[in-house]
């Protein structure tokens, strides 16, 4: 036989949380995990695409960690360090 499968219900109200979306325009940047970049100075959040296609929204990022960022030699490299290992609040919006 093709082995058992195993069938899980769902009850109808829950639904998955859709995706928030956004028009911020990013810049697209060199980089083997980092397809774009965008950054609201008003609001201090800053989008980021991500090759395999995800898009998550950092906020309260300062222009001074943005500029950082996009100027750095390893935008990959300097993304772990400043953003992730900043701590910021994040959420997939794409």
């Amino acid at each position: 036989m093709f082995g058992s499968y195993r069938v899980i219900l769902v009850p109808s109200f829950i639904r998955p949380l859709p995706l928030r979306t956004s028009n911020m325009e990013r810049e697209e940047v060199t980089s083997t995990s980092i397809r774009a970049i965008g950054y609201d100075p008003a609001s201090k959040k800053m989008q980021v695409e991500f090759v395999k296609g995800a898009v998550y929204t950092y906020s309260d990022v300062s222009e001074e960690v943005y500029t950082a960022l996009m100027t750095s030699t390893s935008i990959g490299g300097a993304f772990a360090e400043l953003i992730k290992g900043g701590g910021f609040p994040y959420e997939r919006t794409e």
